[in-house]
This record gives C-alpha cells, structure tokens and sequence, in this order.
C-alpha cells in the first residue's frame, strides 16, 4: 500500500483519518483534549457553540446528509462509549 508524507495509507483522510489519529490517543492527549473541551463552559462561549451546532444541523438535514452524520457520529462515539474503546484505554484498563 502507498503511504503518504505523514505515514498514512492513500486513501485515509477526512473522517476515517481522524477516526485512526483518535484511536492511538495515550491517557494524556485524551486529557488535554477534555481540558481544551473544558475552556469552553463559559455560558457565553457555549451558546455560540450550541448556535453554531445547531446550524450544522439544519445544514446537514437540509441536504439530506442526515444519515451520512448520524453514521460518523456513532463511529466517533464507538471510540470510547462503545465496542472499540481506545487502544490506550484498553491498555490501562487490561482490556
């Protein structure tokens, strides 16, 4: 298989790019992006981002990408919530 500048294979990039990027966090990367996450519980910041959530929304319902969303949005969650936690996680926890 081809591999790119950065070492991944031709044709990972856009959701499934991130999905692999994620999978490999260690406990402490999972930290710092919880405390990036964190910065943002100022009610004034969230309500933008609720805003702003709310019109990607919409967007996506408007052109009909609704089920394409909910689908990469289940595959983020199956990283921690789900059937394929994070490798480190997994390492952590012995499973």
């Amino acid at each position: 298989m081809a591999v790119d500048a950065e070492g991944y294979g031709a044709k990972e990039e856009g959701l499934d790019r991130l999905i692999a990027d994620a999978r490999v966090l260690s406990p402490a990367g999972i930290e710092r992006s919880a405390w990036g996450w964190d910065r943002h519980e100022d009610p004034r910041i969230m309500e933008r981002f609720h805003e702003a959530e709310r019109a990607a929304l919409r967007a996506l319902e408007k052109s009909d990408r609704g089920p394409e969303w909910e689908d990469a949005r289940k595959r983020i969650l199956d990283l921690t919530e789900r059937r394929t936690s994070l490798e480190d996680w997994k390492a952590e926890h012995g499973d």
